[in-house]
């Protein structure tokens, strides 16, 4: 696993509050499910944050990266 495939999934919530399960691969999807930052829904196919701040906290590490 390499960091900067976990940073490029978070970037993606930069201006998005949820994205398709297609756009991150398995590794990084089940790091942030293991991890209760984000959550899957497999049946719609999407993922997003555990909560609104959560989601908030990924838009502040990304401005300081």
């Amino acid at each position: 696993m390499k960091y900067e495939d976990l940073i490029n999934v978070l970037k993606k919530f930069k201006d998005s509050e949820v994205i398709n399960t297609d756009e991150c691969d398995e590794i990084s999807k089940t790091f942030f499910v293991n991890k209760n930052i984000l959550f899957v829904d497999p049946k719609k196919g999407l993922m997003r944050p555990q909560s609104r701040i959560d989601l908030l906290a990924v838009r502040e590490i990304l401005k300081e990266i």
